[in-house]
């Protein structure tokens, strides 16, 4: 993600990312414009964006194991 930092920190529409840089590892990066729609501007914890969330687990599990197999991004609909 570090090549499209800025652009993501500085985008006015709200996005979020789940970081697998790590195996078996997963950090969620918010943006400012994310956290102010979900009322979260203060707070920057990982685990405060994942609670405004509502994903199935069943849902989230796949979504990961398409990026792992392609080895490239993929968006899940939220």
């Amino acid at each position: 993600m570090q090549p499209y930092r800025a652009l993501f920190e500085q985008s006015v529409t709200p996005l979020f990312v789940v970081d697998r840089s790590a195996w078996g590892s997963m950090n969620v990066h918010a943006n400012e414009a994310f956290r102010r729609v979900a009322g979260l501007a203060g707070d920057n914890s990982e685990t405060a964006v994942l609670r405004c969330l509502r994903l199935d687990a069943s849902n989230v599990w796949a979504a990961i194991q398409t990026c792992d197999a392609k080895r490239a991004p993929y968006a899940l609909p939220v």
